[in-house]
């Protein structure tokens, strides 16, 4: 073994982090579904009928994101030369939450859906009203935002929206749960207005239950002859291996949401109350952990979101009117975080965004061809397979 490692020249190295291996053909890929989502916003005309094309405000793009409860970083502040600082934690530090980020591409922020871990409610049978919630069940403290032992409370409903699934995933149900309660409302297709959204191919985005919703949406009434009505919904899903160059959210807002999320645990750990039988600090609660990630989202400016939109390669809807070339404009990794960077006035906060972009992911999982796979589950507790567009 000491030979084979002294002949390639090979040591035991500290892995720094984990990259994601594009597809050889990931900017065909990119620019069909730059083009796919160009071409919902322009007008058009279907046998005789006009289409109205999507204005930015109702094009969404909305993703999982899983956060850690105790987000441990990777530095802290010890005493010189004693082989690293030990940081104690309440033994939550793999403990997740999943968060479902919502943005358009004007810049705005929808409600947060939130996945903590817990029983899923039962339903009622044969029409039949639910059981009620069990007490002192995570269900029951979701739905009624009661305050953790220590007052803290979660975030208010126009804010939050607050669910619980065994392993804290999304499945067909919450997939439907969010677009009925956070992305239809606030897009306008509740309204009568023609809505996008962007996803990607996890696997219950695309189940026929999901799309028996997205499909239902129509134009008009129901006495509107069917041929007048057109699809007030318009759902584009991303291909596997490419989120990180085609999806707003995994390639740039995710980072900087959990780069400020990080901060307030590094905050919070600094006073945190500590359990009175082992020493050791408690972990931040459901309340704490929700609040922290909605005033994250908060943080960001409307600018940074729409250059995020841009940099992946989505024109706004007022550029596609005045030029319709379509052609890819590829930044590099560091022409995309000084374009974001500056979009908040540079300077402190422009050096803090930078920060945040260039942290390594390494929650990221590879198929065998080097696809990257989703990190979330389906209902079935299995990995989602590519999908292609």
């Amino acid at each position: 073994m000491l030979f084979l490692l002294f002949r390639n020249n090979l040591s035991y190295c500290r892995i720094a982090g984990a990259s994601r291996k594009l597809p050889q053909d990931w900017m065909e890929k990119k620019q069909r579904i730059n083009n796919t989502v160009e071409e919902t916003q322009l007008d058009k005309w279907v046998d005789g009928i006009k289409i109205p094309g999507i204005v930015d405000q109702r094009w969404v793009n909305s993703d999982h994101v899983p956060f850690t409860v105790e987000c441990v970083g990777e530095f802290s502040w010890g005493i010189r030369n004693t082989g690293g600082a030990q940081v104690g934690t309440g033994g939550y530090e793999k403990q997740r939450f999943t968060v479902q980020l919502s943005i358009t591409k004007d810049g705005r922020k929808l409600p947060i859906f939130f996945i903590f871990k817990g029983a899923t409610p039962k339903k009622g049978k044969d029409g039949q009203p639910p059981p009620p919630l069990r007490v002192n069940s995570v269900a029951l403290e979701l739905a009624r935002r009661l305050p953790d032992k220590f007052g803290n409370h979660y975030p208010p409903a126009d804010k939050a929206v607050l669910r619980c699934a065994p392993k804290a995933n999304s499945n067909q149900e919450l997939t439907k749960d969010i677009l009925e309660s956070v992305i239809f409302p606030h897009i306008g297709i509740n309204d009568g207005h023609r809505a996008g959204v962007l996803l990607d191919d996890f696997k219950a985005h695309s189940a026929d239950t999901v799309k028996e919703i997205t499909t239902s949406k129509k134009s008009g009434s129901d006495d509107t002859p069917e041929n007048e009505r057109y699809n007030l919904c318009e759902v584009r899903i991303i291909p596997g291996g490419i989120t990180m160059k085609a999806q707003p959210i995994d390639a740039f807002i995710a980072k900087v949401v959990k780069g400020y999320y990080k901060d307030s645990y590094d905050q919070y750990s600094l006073t945190a109350p500590t359990n009175p039988t082992t020493g050791h600090p408690i972990p931040p609660s459901r309340q704490l952990c929700a609040s922290w990630v909605v005033e994250a989202f908060d943080k960001l400016p409307t600018e940074l979101i729409k250059k995020a939109w841009q940099v992946c390669g989505y024109k706004s809807r007022e550029d596609i009117l005045s030029d319709n070339n379509t052609s890819l404009t590829e930044y590099s990794d560091e022409e995309a975080v000084s374009i974001l960077a500056a979009s908040v006035g540079g300077g402190d906060h422009g050096a803090q965004i930078t920060f945040y972009l260039n942290q390594e992911e390494t929650e990221v999982l590879v198929g065998k061809e080097g696809e990257e796979i989703d990190h979330d589950m389906d209902e079935h507790g299995t990995w989602a397979p590519p999908a292609s567009i």
